[in-house]
């Protein structure tokens, strides 16, 4: 229901309200499966990697250290490696990258849900 509202919140006018309410996802799965979908392709990578960092951190994360877990990369050939060429010139584009699967509490970042997202975006 929150990730609906949040949905509903983008929306522009009273027409916009009322064409999101008319074709609002039925249940948790399909709201999911519209958000990642929204997901813009250029932002895909970015956007699992910050869940996953998210998802298994041994503390919650701020929204520099989330931003900074782009410089790490993990999949280089002889092992993660730092690439200061990948650090974000404007953090607050991991929350826009995220969209509506994250929320900024406390100045910490969390998943919007403790649910389990597929992170099958791509």
């Amino acid at each position: 229901m929150a990730l609906q509202i949040t949905e509903l919140k983008h929306c522009a006018s009273k027409n916009e309200v009322k064409k999101q309410l008319a074709n609002l996802p039925e249940g948790l799965d399909e709201t999911y499966d519209r958000i990642l979908l929204g997901i813009k392709k250029k932002y895909r990578d970015h956007t699992k990697m910050f869940l996953c960092w998210l998802s298994f951190a041994a503390h919650p994360m701020t929204l520099e250290e989330l931003a900074a877990t782009a410089t790490v990369d993990l999949a280089a050939e002889d092992g993660p490696q730092y690439k200061p060429d990948n650090q974000f010139q404007n953090i607050q584009k991991v929350l826009t990258m995220c969209s509506s699967l994250v929320v900024k509490s406390k100045g910490m970042i969390h998943k919007s849900t403790q649910q389990k997202i597929a992170l099958n975006i791509g």
